[in-house]
């Protein structure tokens, strides 16, 4: 296995740095120049979702490592941002189609809770041409009667909290 460890570094991922840097930060930069492309969107939530299992596995044995279970860690990064208990709801939606409600941190049933969505954003008062109502579509998700997550917003807060975390731990 002499050659494998002369492989570029996005050939192979063996670590969350390069689990992050590969998978999730590309992700992130697709999602960013289409965001109302669903399949963009769902392969984003998976690879913020599952940087959690990436970093707990590898970091678990770490001196200093305070968190005792996966559960434990679930906690502790939503409780660094709240988004990420929904997109660990979406990302389970794409995995399984519909979600487990004992384990959901929101109330969507499933995949059939996010959509494209176009909303009129602004109204240009006296206005008669075709342009005056300013529409805004994007990627939404019903998480409890009533209630919504933008997608977009929720995605940017996860991915702060994630390169805050790696910045702070020093993993590059």
């Amino acid at each position: 296995m002499a050659q494998s460890s002369q492989l570029p570094n996005d050939l192979k991922v063996q670590d969350s740095v390069g689990f992050k840097r590969v998978v999730v930060d590309e992700d992130y930069a697709d999602y960013k120049s289409d965001p109302t492309n669903l399949r963009r969107a769902y392969h984003l939530a998976l690879g913020l979702f599952h940087l959690r299992d990436w970093t707990f596995w590898e970091h678990r044995g770490d001196a200093g490592w305070i968190h005792q279970s996966l559960r434990a860690y679930q906690a502790y990064l939503e409780s660094k941002c709240t988004d990420f208990g929904y997109i660990g709801d979406l990302a389970n939606s794409v995995k399984h189609a519909e979600l487990d409600q004992s384990r959901s941190r929101t109330q969507m049933v499933g995949l059939a809770n996010t959509e494209i969505f176009t909303a009129n954003v602004a109204f240009q008062p006296g206005a008669f041409q075709g342009n005056t109502f300013q529409m805004q579509t994007f990627i939404v998700s019903e998480t409890a009667p009533a209630q919504s997550v933008k997608f977009e917003d929720a995605a940017d807060a996860v991915m702060k909290m994630w390169n805050d975390i790696f910045a702070a731990q020093g993993w590059k």
